[in-house]
Formats: C-alpha cells, sequence, structure tokens
C-alpha cells in the first residue's frame, strides 16, 4: 500500500511541474472517452437496440419456392404479396419491403452490402 501512495504522490508532483503535459493528457483522454462514447451510441441505436414491436420474436419472412429449379426465393412480385396479403388466414399482418445492395466502405476497400426497406405501412397490425 505504502508503494501506491509513493507512486501517486510522484505521479501528482510530476504532472504539476509540467501543466502541457498535463493539458494534453486530459485532452487525450477526453477525446478518446468522448470518441467511444460516440460510437458505442451510434451502434446501440442502430444495432443493439431491440426492434421497436410488441412481440418481435413472432415475426416471419415468408419465401416463394420454385419446386421446378429447387430453389427459395425470398422476394415475390407485387401481385403474388396482394394474393397472400388477400388469402391470409395464418398471419395478424402482412408487409413488404424491398432489398438493395450498397456499397460501403471507408478508407478501406469497398464492399457490397445488403440493405433493405420496409413498405410504408410496415408492422401496422403488431402495434
Amino acid at each position: 500500500m505504502g508503494t501506491i501512495v509513493q507512486d501517486a504522490a510522484y505521479s501528482h508532483r510530476f504532472l504539476r511541474s509540467r501543466p502541457g503535459l498535463t493539458f494534453a493528457a486530459a485532452l487525450t483522454l477526453a477525446l478518446g472517452i468522448g470518441a467511444t462514447t460516440v460510437v458505442f451510441s451510434a451502434l446501440h441505436a442502430l444495432l443493439l437496440r431491440p426492434l421497436p414491436l410488441h412481440e418481435p420474436d413472432r415475426l416471419v419472412v415468408v419465401h416463394e419456392w420454385d419446386p421446378a429449379r429447387g430453389v427459395s426465393y425470398s422476394a415475390c412480385s407485387g401481385r403474388m404479396f396482394l394474393a397472400l396479403r388477400e388469402r391470409n388466414a395464418v398471419f395478424t399482418g402482412l408487409t413488404a419491403w424491398y432489398g438493395r445492395e450498397a456499397n460501403v466502405g471507408g478508407l478501406a476497400e469497398p464492399s457490397r452490402s445488403p440493405r433493405g426497406r420496409p413498405r410504408r405501412s410496415s408492422f401496422r397490425s403488431s402495434d
């Protein structure tokens, strides 16, 4: 315990004798803490916050199956969506969304990344 007190006293004397270094160290800490807070807040708002729905674990994605090709499509035509919505007897509600790819990149090599956007009437039935 004595060495900790001695180290603290030495650090205090050292930093007090060099106010420019003390200011630079404090400014660096403040900027680092502030930047970390901003990045975490943005990540929380975009990725970590739960969906603003009553029961998000009940969301499902309906895929269209092409038996001739043996392929599942997550996209369907507008006509198919309207038919599904009209004949729906299982789900509380249906909504459509469309997806695209976007170039994402900062200083590094850009990459293609999927993005999606729900239609205007999305999740009306889940409130």
